[in-house]
């Protein structure tokens, strides 16, 4: 019997170099295994032996006998495109694997294998899987018939979706799964056992099944996430605090190219109302994209240094520190201020010159990512921290950064919209300022949904576009996935189909200094259209860029791609959205319709709410995004009220049982790789 403690090389056909392999990926014992859940799940339905009914597009599941002639062809020095060809009892049809020259050694001809794919059917009938993948019928691992789980893997890992799998069910057979929630809460939210939601989140038999996994994991985050915020909240009490006189306020407001809107100057006189008090403020500030946060945060803290006190502005990102840094930078210089930018990556000698004079206080203003909660980082007289996009922060992370001061006031913001009730549970332990009007002289982003039939008319609008000198976003939802539109495949198509207008791209799995290259690249003119991944979802500011294509936006929740939308129209420019289909349903029109009819941030989310299920966000759950949770809460709102309610009964019970349970959820937010909080 194997136990979750255990490394990896107790199961049996894991080595050594393969348990290292999985530990790349920080897979070290049975547990991290086991909680490594896939990014999504699809349903393949049986495997045919024809090819009779496969319309344009969609997906296809066959079994063929391999023919000979298959060959590989060299797109670029990194790129291949390798064509195989099978036969089934219809006919003939090819297979396309990218960057799998391996494929045309490894086929036998005249064995059987099993093939997946989307269908191209040319005018004279051939058909072709494109891209598609491919196992011996006689040993399938991954291309089973029905549901199967979909896992994230990094580009260059050796570990293959069926090792993963392989592992996973030896896992699951022999090692003994101990229950993580009590029993009584498990019965009253009707769960099924953690065995069982295992078994159905990477091997689901039907539906239900997988809903009831789902449920189950998800209903831990939820308390490991609640519990957490409850304690924390009942732990600080009004602390005194620095009192800031915003009489000064003004001389930073005339710095402004515009006049702040009404909810502007409404949520800057909450902030610095709760600021004159002498008592710590916990505050979050929230509007939709585009809404002027950041200039009401900015204006914050200038009433903060105008008093001879610090700041600190950190942003979940290297390149959104470095743009709000580079914006105001110049103006608080004027102004007779210095500020300065730290992060994780920076040169010794320049970041030993930052804290020198961060410590002495010749810094007012510190711009940073996560590098300002370092150890080393020592303020002189901290009054306030600024924290863009809260839901990217554990509530841990930001009690290591109060630490930095004497009980610092706290502004949190969040350009992600969601419903009252849910705000008012998620930020349970802040006062909420919402900003709900855009300003001035900005135009609706007019939004258009299409299919793939558009796809040549897109690219002549985007042409025009760029001819009359702005910018485009192109989106797919994925980076190299074979099974979905991804930045690989069409960076490389693009460049040959927008020579001459400059194509660069952007993806998470690049380093620090080739994502702020991108950007600085398409923000500079050197590149004018940019394929990316959602990652420039938030705070990205170009005001040139007035188009955004998303392509394949039915793999995208509905509030993930207002997000997208507000990277465009962030200017008096008109600017457009386009949200392209890659597999057309009624369904996905009806549910991405909405956003063809509003602009209205509160009104997506709510609508995103009720629509999406958890399979839209669960992905997220290794991931490290702390946006998971608060995803997942809009998905499963119900569940996340539930669990609240259990939760402020267990903080609240004198049961030994109950004080026991929140002791190791607390003990394992800050110890266990797996918890998604910190």
């Amino acid at each position: 019997m194997l136990y979750e403690n255990q490394g990896l090389e107790s199961i049996k056909g894991i080595g050594e170099k393969i348990a290292a392999n999985f530990s790349e990926m920080g897979i070290d014992t049975i547990k991290d295994l086991l909680e490594y859940y896939p990014s999504r799940h699809i349903d393949r339905g049986m495997i045919s032996d024809t090819l009779e009914g496969i319309l344009p597009k969609s997906k296809a599941f066959v079994r063929g006998k391999a023919l000979s002639g298959g060959r590989t062809y060299f797109i670029s020095k990194k790129f291949t495109k390798t064509v195989l060809y099978f036969e089934c009892k219809s006919g003939r049809f090819s297979a396309v694997f990218y960057n799998q020259p391996y494929r045309k050694n490894s086929i036998i001809v005249g064995d059987e294998y099993v093939l997946y794919g989307t269908a191209e059917i040319s005018n004279g009938g051939a058909v072709s899987l494109n891209p598609a993948q491919c196992e011996r019928a006689d040993k399938i691992v991954n291309l089973t018939e029905g549901l199967s789980g979909i896992y994230k893997i990094p580009q260059k890992s050796k570990i293959t979706q069926n090792r993963l799998k392989s592992a996973l069910k030896a896992a699951l057979d022999g090692t003994e799964i101990a229950e993580n929630i009590p029993f009584w809460i498990s019965e009253r939210l009707e769960l099924p056992s953690r065995h069982e939601a295992l078994e159905g989140i990477h091997f689901p038999e039907s539906e239900d099944e997988l809903t009831a996994a789902k449920r189950y994991i998800l209903a831990g985050e939820f308390m490991n996430f609640l519990v957490s915020l409850m304690y924390h909240k009942s732990t600080v009490l009004k602390n005194r605090s620095r009192v800031i006189d915003d009489s000064f306020i003004s001389e930073f407001l005339k710095t402004l190219p515009f006049e702040m809107t009404g909810a502007q100057k409404r949520a800057l006189a909450e902030i610095s109302e709760d600021m004159k008090k002498g008592l710590q403020m916990n505050r979050l500030l929230q509007g939709d994209v585009g809404s002027g946060k950041t200039a009401v945060a900015m204006a914050a803290a200038y009433s903060v240094i105008r008093c001879n006190f610090q700041a600190a502005f950190t942003a979940p990102t290297e390149i959104l520190a470095r743009q709000h840094y580079e914006k105001y930078r110049d103006t608080l210089k004027a102004l007779g201020y210095e500020s300065a930018l730290i992060y994780s990556a920076m040169p010794k000698k320049e970041r030993a010159d930052v804290l020198r004079r961060l410590e002495t206080g010749e810094i007012s203003l510190l711009f940073g990512t996560h590098a300002v909660f370092s150890k080393d980082v020592k303020y002189h007289n901290l009054a306030l921290i600024i924290i863009d996009e809260q839901h990217r922060y554990g509530v841990s992370q930001r009690a290591e950064l109060e630490k930095k001061g004497v009980y610092p006031h706290v502004l949190v913001m969040s350009a992600t919209p969601i419903p009252r009730t849910l705000a008012l549970c998620f930020y349970k332990d802040l006062d909420v300022s919402v900003i709900d009007v855009l300003p001035a002289g900005r135009k609706k982003v007019a939004t258009y949904l299409v299919d793939e039939k558009m796809e040549k008319r897109l690219r002549v609008f985007a042409k025009k576009i760029l001819d009359q000198g702005q910018k485009v976003y192109v989106v797919c939802p994925a980076v190299d996935d074979e099974e979905m539109i991804n930045v690989q495949a069409v960076y490389e198509e693009f460049k040959k189909g927008f020579a001459g207008y400059g194509v660069g791209y952007i993806t998470g799995q690049m380093n620090k200094d080739e994502k702020i290259k991108a950007m600085e690249d398409f923000s500079s003119g050197k590149t004018n259209l940019l394929v990316a991944t959602s990652l420039i979802e938030v705070g990205i500011d170009v005001p040139e860029a007035t188009l955004m294509w998303v392509k394949g936006c039915e793999r995208f929740g509905l509030s993930q791609l207002h997000q997208l939308r507000g990277r465009v129209g962030r200017s008096s420019l008109q600017s457009w959205c386009v949200l392209q289909m890659s597999e057309y349903s009624e369904n996905y029109e009806k549910r991405l319709d909405i956003l063809t009819k509003t602009n209205d941030g509160f009104k997506v989310a709510t609508e995103d709410m009720m629509n999406r299920g958890s399979g839209d966000v669960f992905g997220y759950a290794q991931s490290g995004k702390h946006s998971f949770i608060l995803e997942a809460a809009m998905s499963e709102s119900g569940l996340f009220f539930e669990v609240n309610k259990i939760c402020e009964e267990l903080l609240s019970s004198e049961r030994q049982r109950d004080m026991e349970y929140v002791k190791s959820i607390l003990k394992n937010i800050t110890t266990d790789k797996s918890i998604v909080l910190n």
